[in-house]
């Protein structure tokens, strides 16, 4: 594979459209379990701690000085982040399926390493628990999950600090453009943190596991494989597949958080209806 153009070629010549769309399903369950989660949590946090901001202020009062606006800030990247730990948490068996899926090829000269026989959703993921315990769900949880950390501490914390500062200086109002110019500012952010996280859970998650003590055969955890993998490759390995990364995350992210918005926009209008 050298590129992603050049590896859509080859992957739809070898194996058609089953081969692109390999592991779709996994990853719908993955993007469930996660986003669901993260903006869940987020949104759930933020309205208990703008209620406390409340209750300590007096109803009615807000406070527009620089520091108060930095702690808010702070606060959100914080809420962010531990939104992201609770989605990651239950994203890491999908992840690890979607992942095992999308590396197997049926073409032998485009496999690389260790290939998993896709075999449905939730055969994988009682397959897993067979094959390797409670434990193979978890496997490498300590990169994915910090991946889902920075990311959602990224997407979510930079899109509500950009959206005021936007309207500050450049004078936009609440619509689409703002929201629209956040959530690009926010996804460019969250696809820069994540990718070296999104490298090593791949190979934690993709590598072959010894079936008498249940542990990964390369890898025994997070920092043994980034120091294995640059000793070996060099510090660029981190950035292997970031094009694609690019190419996935960055329209994801925009459309996730307008998504978002204008399903917020719905709901507030249905309520003002009632």
């Amino acid at each position: 594979y050298r590129g992603v153009f050049s590896s859509l070629r080859a992957i739809a010549s070898k194996e058609g459209a089953a081969g692109l769309y390999r592991g779709i399903v996994p990853a719908y369950a993955l993007q469930f379990a996660v986003t669901a989660t993260r903006f869940g949590v987020y949104a759930v946090a933020k309205r208990v701690a703008a209620q406390h901001d409340e209750a300590q202020s007096g109803p009615g009062t807000t406070s527009t000085s620089s520091t108060s606006s930095t702690s808010s800030t702070l606060r959100n990247f914080g809420l962010a982040a531990a939104a992201g730990a609770c989605g990651g948490v239950l994203g890491n068996p999908f992840f690890a399926i979607k992942t095992r899926a999308q590396v197997f090829s049926s073409a032998k000269d485009l496999a690389v390493g260790t290939q998993h026989k896709p075999e449905g959703l939730w055969r994988s993921f009682i397959g897993i628990y067979r094959q390797e315990g409670l434990a193979g769900y978890t496997r490498g949880m300590n990169a994915f999950v910090p991946r889902v950390v920075v990311y959602g501490a990224a997407q979510l914390g930079v899109y509500d600090a950009t959206k005021p500062a936007l309207q500050r200086h450049l004078g936009l109002q609440e619509g689409i453009q703002l929201q629209l110019s956040s959530a690009f500012i926010a996804s460019v952010a969250a696809v820069v943190v994540i990718q070296p996280f999104d490298f090593l859970s791949a190979r934690l998650q993709n590598q072959a596991v010894d079936p008498v003590t249940r542990k990964g055969k390369l890898y025994s955890g997070l920092v043994d494989c980034a120091v294995k993998s640059i000793r070996t490759e060099g510090p660029g390995c981190l950035l292997k597949g970031c094009w694609a990364n690019v190419c996935r995350m960055g329209p994801y992210s925009v459309m996730v958080l307008m998504f978002f918005e204008q399903s917020k926009r719905l709901v507030q209008l249905a309520r003002g209806a009632q």
